[in-house]
């Protein structure tokens, strides 16, 4: 249940229903005797007429004060009563107890609520270890409180740290596709100019055959067709197949020269492959030719 506030109290008390109208609410300070019994003592009172009376709220601060300052200078814990009386009764109807703690030595003397035997004794044990109680209890709060911030904390932080680490990720995605792309675009364009470059060369071998056919005189020397022919045979035939024109009836002189001008078309080709061969090639990816890729160089037989 809900505790109750003495303004609330007061509201309910005071609008009784069952009961005459209120006359006086009376504030009482009770004492210890030497005998172990507490005896009421009146600190204030406030009496109710037919034309005025007081909201419940200005009363409980009003005796609340009240309270505090007579036991400002009073040792431990002090009890505090309110009395209610209605009609013309001497007898409080209605009672409500409340408590005020200071924290006067009890060397100073004072009045005191416990009274002076064992019972006192044990309700001053009691309260010292309920106020004990509520030492470790606001310490272990704090520190559940610290704990509970840290716990918070570490999450932000872990949270901020994925979304950053996700966020790189697809920066880097982003970038190992762009560079794939660009490192494509330059072996498509590698291969476009290798193949413009033959053809070019195949078009310059046969040029010179072309124009003397076409104006129908000999622009060009016959040594220029003679070796874009050879070139061209050197492309498609081996010396092997070379040597096999003697069996169909060629003389072995002509074969003979055939082999020779052969032979020497593609030991120029194959030095020119072995030329391309021993260039620098570039064998890493796109993005480590952006980051720093180290280039090798190859051999005759195509090793690193």
């Amino acid at each position: 249940m809900a505790r109750k506030t003495l303004d609330k109290w007061l509201s309910e008390v005071i609008a009784d229903p069952d009961k005459e109208r209120v006359t006086r609410v009376v504030l009482v300070h009770m004492q210890g005797g030497n005998a172990g019994s507490l005896s009421p003592v009146e600190v204030d009172s406030f009496k109710f007429t037919a034309t005025g009376s007081a909201e419940p709220k200005v009363l409980a601060d009003r005796f609340r004060g009240k309270a505090e300052a007579y036991a400002q200078d009073l040792a431990g814990v002090q009890t505090f009563n309110i009395w209610v009386f209605y009609g013309t009764s001497n007898e409080p109807g209605a009672r409500q107890p409340f408590m005020v703690q200071q924290s006067a030595e009890a060397s100073q003397g004072g009045l005191w609520t416990e009274p002076p035997d064992g019972t006192g004794q044990t309700m001053q044990k009691m309260r010292q270890n309920e106020a004990l109680f509520q030492q470790v209890y606001r310490r272990q709060q704090t520190l559940d409180d610290l704990a509970l911030r840290r716990e918070q904390f570490n999450e932000q932080v872990r949270h901020n740290l994925m979304a950053e680490n996700m966020d790189m990720f697809g920066m880097m995605k982003d970038l190992m596709m762009q560079m794939g792309n660009q490192d494509h675009e330059r072996r498509m364009t590698e291969m476009q100019y290798r193949r413009s470059s033959e053809e070019r060369k195949k078009l310059l071998q046969f040029a010179p055959a072309l124009v003397n056919t076409l104006i129908g005189k000999e622009i060009f020397p016959q040594s220029a067709e003679d070796t874009a022919l050879i070139e061209t045979l050197a492309e498609h035939i081996t010396e092997e197949q070379v040597q096999m024109l003697g069996t169909l009836g060629i003389p072995a002189e002509a074969v003979g020269a055939l082999n020779s001008r052969v032979a020497k078309a593609m030991k120029e080709k194959r030095e020119a492959e072995e030329e391309i061969k021993r260039l620098p090639v570039y064998k890493g990816k796109g993005i480590e030719d952006v980051t720093g890729g180290v280039r090798h160089e190859e051999d005759g037989d195509g090793k690193h």
